[in-house]
């Protein structure tokens, strides 16, 4: 389950959000949201999967949120934020500067990531994966 490298996409009308998970613990995030126009590509920053009880959550260090909002400015978030989380049916808190995203599925099925925003699932963002090659792509990328 640990083997989550790939390259994820959420999309929806306007709005792209791209993660490059690299099987060394780094991944890029790239956005481009329609209106406002913006473009956006992260630095290298580290993600894990992180065990909270019985349940698995991919954590993204520095996750900017802007598509998944359709704000045009990609800030990381600075302050404690919630999230619904739909496995335990209870809030999740992310520290300043997290992400988690549910995971959802196995290695034999499709895999997803999740994250709902409010408690009515009015703002559900939700990636799935491109390439589901393991930890091997047919585009080779390089962070250091």
């Amino acid at each position: 389950m640990d083997d989550l490298s790939g390259i994820w996409t959420a999309v929806t009308i306007g709005r792209s959000d791209t993660l490059i998970l690299m099987a060394d613990g780094f991944y890029k995030q790239i956005v481009h949201i329609d209106t406002p126009e913006t473009d956006y590509e992260s630095e290298w920053l580290p993600w894990r999967i992180e065990r909270l009880g019985n349940i698995a959550y991919l954590r993204l260090d520095g996750l900017s949120l802007c598509a998944a909002w359709g704000q045009g400015e990609c800030l990381v978030q600075e302050t404690d934020g919630y999230s619904w989380d739909t496995c335990t049916d209870s809030s999740l808190l992310h520290p300043p500067g997290v992400v988690r995203l549910t995971i959802i599925g196995n290695l034999d099925d499709d895999w997803g990531l999740h994250l709902d925003f409010s408690y009515d699932d009015s703002l559900s963002w939700s990636y799935a994966r491109v390439n589901k090659e393991g930890s091997t792509f047919s585009l080779i990328l390089d962070h250091d």
